[in-house]
């Protein structure tokens, strides 16, 4: 298994945290990484996303959701056809902090080809978390001030 974690502080509100990250429409004004997000934020549903990591073309997949607890967090499992060659279990965790609010994104990669991919896409996701995580914190700030 690998892992990818990003975290930033965010001078801002909890709830508006949370209301910024689940108003998927919002994401093409302000989202770097994840450019588009469709589908109902429920477990057992699938969400249609379009990414664009680092240096690479953008492309979509479907993954489903896992959990939400309203306010705090939501999981999602990407996965290819089989469960053994690639799944990516990542959560988004808004936390109260002092000051403002810790947004946290981690992504767990398992299966067979996690390995030999690794070297060529672990960096660019954690730069896509990194840019996602510093854009919706100029977003909130912002939009604040």
């Amino acid at each position: 298994m690998r892992s990818v974690r990003a975290s930033v502080l965010i001078d801002a509100d909890p709830a508006e945290v949370w209301r910024a990250l689940i108003d998927f429409a919002s994401y093409p004004d302000w989202n770097p990484f994840i450019t588009s997000v469709e589908g109902p934020l429920q477990p057992g549903h699938r969400l249609r996303l379009r990414l664009v990591p680092e240096g690479k073309p953008e492309y979509s997949f479907r993954p489903r959701v896992l959990s939400i607890t309203p306010g705090e967090q939501f999981c999602w499992l990407g996965r290819t056809l089989v469960p053994w060659i690639l799944d990516g279990f990542h959560c988004f965790c808004v936390e109260p902090a002092v000051p403002g609010t810790r947004f946290t994104q981690q992504e767990d990669f398992r299966g067979v080809l996690v390995a030999p991919l690794w070297s060529r896409v672990g960096y660019r996701i954690e730069g896509g978390m990194r840019a996602m995580n510093a854009a919706l914190k100029d977003h909130l700030e912002r939009h604040e001030g």
